[in-house]
């Protein structure tokens, strides 16, 4: 291999690996399961995330299994929402998400 090649593959390598580094150092992760009260879990229901202290949101919707996940989160305090049609919406506070860390949140809905 020619030193050309072998420092431009260098370079790139080392360009990737700072912008993963980056990427990875600024966010975090919740994930859950919506579930009803007998504790099945709640297809495509709608699952906010609010960042207590900036106010944004993002949404996303549950599986067929009810697990819902937000990736890459801002670190912060957050509050999940769940709703679906035939449940009273239902809501978790003041959820911490830290650097490069999952936060579980499950969230019960009862029927209303």
């Amino acid at each position: 291999m020619s030193l050309v090649i072998r420092v431009f593959a260098m370079i790139a390598i080392l360009t990737l690996a700072t912008f993963n580094t980056f990427a990875q150092s600024i966010s975090g992760d919740i994930t859950g399961i919506v579930t009803d009260s007998s504790g099945a879990g709640v297809a495509n229901a709608t699952v906010t995330a609010e960042n207590q202290g900036t106010g944004v949101k993002g949404s996303t919707t549950s599986g067929s299994d009810g697990v819902y996940l937000f990736r890459n989160l801002t670190v912060g305090l957050y509050t999940v929402a769940a709703s679906a049609p035939n449940f009273a919406p239902a809501s978790v506070r003041d959820l911490q998400v830290q650097l490069n860390r999952r936060v579980t949140a499950n969230v019960t809905l009862q029927v209303g």
